[in-house]
């Protein structure tokens, strides 16, 4: 018997078996509709000699405890009935429906569009052509971002945008494969950056846009961009809602205004405050009465329990091949055979930040500028050399599959897609159960408590965080 399993008294389950049998009987009549529980009729099997007429029911006294549970199984159920209602899907205005007509004359085509439920903006437009390509003058230097501008300008009534030129600010541009380009916009108003707030351009092969998705807001024209709160005193108001937050450290600060969609927009101070490796908090404070509008630890870690059972796979059970660099009379524990090698770098300093696989060793510290890369002597003189830690086979060797992975199946050359070295931790901290990719970093960590390193799925898990980071680029926060 486990530690959840309990056993009722022998007599207590025979009369609640009594009892389900009673309401089995006694169910076809209830009445659920409301009112008083009537007295109960049973019907009992009888023997066929004895039994009555069907129009003769035998009358017996109600079980009181079977009247009250019966009682509230028919308010339970009556609960039930009632179902719960959701908001209606979000309606065009009617500005939103004269401009989308004047969409769909423009371009005679299907247009489809969907609404975020509360903010009201588009969430995705699409058709087989929104905006022409525009060439001429206007469009010398780039064409993409001109026909971009102008789709945005000419639907700024559907987009509930006053003025898109100014409110939004390209921060990145990406042709694909298929030749399709994808220009992404932040949002701002009167300089100040709308946050959590995208809009990305979507155009064809011949340069016309096709189609827009993104989360925004209205503009908020109503919202003063002058804070009531100083900044000093919005990072005090964030470090009492944090455990030892007197002890964080801030790392950045950025007045914004704060439009998650599900709430009006707020001025509000985006806050980052380290408590160590595992501990980068975000927090916004609202810039007018200091209220907390959210808060949550950035680092994109999955908690692997201590309940997990696992395999008994170890670290030293298969030898595994792996690709090291040799210098100076040492091996070190670094990977240069992937194509995003580059060869022309400027030595170490180079291949840091491009093309390879560094493996770090915390050695039980929670360190993470001063971790070193892993290194051995050479074996020259014949002489048996120690072995690199099992940890530090598992990482090098597992980063190197998922590697493999996302350049063959996905053509991406590393997390970022364009070739950024890959580094890791093993070891880090004393029976530290968990492991995670640290935001900004470009770093996995793998805690000591468990074998996370040579598990594939759960290096795969953490470094898809960072393909996340440099493409989508989700919160994290409830459902990333």
């Amino acid at each position: 018997m486990t530690a959840r399993q309990k056993h009722h008294p022998r007599p207590l389950r025979k009369a609640f078996g009594c009892a389900i049998a009673l309401l089995i009987i006694f169910l076809p009549s209830w009445n659920l509709a409301g009112g008083n529980t009537p007295a109960l009729s049973l019907h009992p099997l009888a023997q066929p000699s004895t039994l009555a007429p069907a129009s003769e029911p035998l009358e017996v006294d109600p079980d009181p405890r079977a009247t009250a549970l019966a009682q509230r199984l028919r308010q339970h159920l009556a609960g039930l009935q009632t179902v719960t209602s959701f908001p209606p899907p979000p309606q065009l205005t009617a500005e939103q429906s004269q401009a989308l007509s004047e969409l769909e004359t423009r371009y005679p085509s299907e247009v489809s569009i969907s609404l975020r439920p509360l903010a009201g903006t588009p969430r995705q437009i699409k058709g087989a052509v929104l905006q022409q390509a525009r060439h001429g003058i206007s469009a010398v230097g780039d064409p993409h971002l001109t026909t971009a501008r102008t789709f945005l300008r000419t639907n700024r009534d559907l987009l509930r945008l006053d003025d898109p030129n100014a409110e939004l600010v390209l921060v990145r541009r990406h042709t694909d494969k298929l030749d399709r380009t994808h220009l992404r916009f932040r949002q701002q108003y009167q300089g100040v950056p709308v946050w959590p707030a995208d809009i990305i351009v979507h155009l064809n092969p011949a340069g016309q846009v096709d189609m827009m998705n993104g989360a925004f807001v209205p503009t908020p024209k109503d919202l003063s961009t002058v804070p009531t709160l100083d900044e000093a005193t919005a990072v005090e108001y964030a470090r009492t809602g944090l455990t030892d937050g007197d002890k964080a450290e801030v790392t950045s600060s950025e007045l914004i205004i704060y439009a998650p969609g599900d709430t009006p927009p707020r001025l509000a101070w985006k806050l980052e405050l380290a408590l160590g490796l595992p501990s980068q908090w975000l927090v916004v404070i609202d810039a007018e009465n200091g209220d907390e509008l959210t808060a949550y630890n950035q680092v994109m870690h999955q908690s692997y329990g201590e309940g997990v059972r696992e395999n008994g796979v170890d670290l030293f059970d298969d030898p595994q091949d792996l690709n090291v660099w040799k210098q100076d009379g040492f091996l070190w524990m670094i990977d240069t055979s992937k194509n995003m090698f580059d060869r022309e770098a400027q030595g170490w300093h180079g291949w840091i930040q491009r093309g390879a696989i560094w493996v770090r060793d915390a050695q039980n510290q929670e360190i993470l500028i001063d971790a070193p890369v892993v290194y051995k002597p050479v074996d020259e003189q014949g002489e048996e050399s120690p072995s690199f830690l099992p940890d530090v086979v598992s990482a090098s060797y597992n980063l190197s599959q998922v590697y493999d992975y996302y350049q063959e199946r996905h053509q991406r050359k590393s997390f970022d897609g364009e070739g950024a070295s890959i580094h890791a931790i093993v070891r880090y901290g004393q029976n530290y159960k968990n492991a995670f990719w640290s935001l900004g970093s470009n770093l996995v960590v793998f805690g000591d408590g468990r074998p996370f390193a040579g598990a594939l799925d759960v290096v795969g898990h953490e470094l898809t965080h960072g393909v996340i980071e440099h493409s989508a680029n989700l919160l994290y926060q409830d459902q990333p």
